[in-house]
């Protein structure tokens, strides 16, 4: 019995693995906030400013990576950073740091909301 039981298994995730599940489509909801968050990254590309309040706003929408962008994930740590900071150098220095993250976040959200528009394949 325990050899069949095995057996089994084995070929329900052979079965599974061929014929992975595909992802649930976005909901209007989340299409609203990941347009918000391209906004919010193109207001942040396009100013002069140093507007760190609109970078924690766009820290807001970082469950939409679910964790896996390095990119959100060094904005986290660096603008923290960057409020305690009191010298004008260090902070310009730290900025240019934190800007350099945006338009790779544009590629990454547009990357993430097309790999699930396809049904989960791989676009590049």
């Amino acid at each position: 019995m325990r050899e069949a039981d095995r057996q089994a298994e084995i070929r329900w995730l052979e079965e599974r693995s061929k014929n992975p599940p595909k992802p649930t489509p976005w909901t209007a909801h989340e299409l609203a906030q990941m347009d918000q968050m391209k906004t919010i990254l193109w207001k942040l590309i396009s100013s002069q400013g140093h507007d760190i309040d609109l970078v924690s706003e766009l820290l807001h929408f970082a469950w939409i990576f679910q964790g896996s962008s390095m990119r959100i994930a060094d904005l986290q740590r660096k603008v923290p950073h960057y409020r305690g900071l009191s010298q004008y150098a260090a902070k310009e220095n730290l900025w240019r740091k934190i800007y350099q993250n945006f338009s790779g976040l544009v590629s990454e959200l547009e990357h993430l909301r097309n790999s699930r528009d396809f049904g989960g394949t791989n676009v590049q």
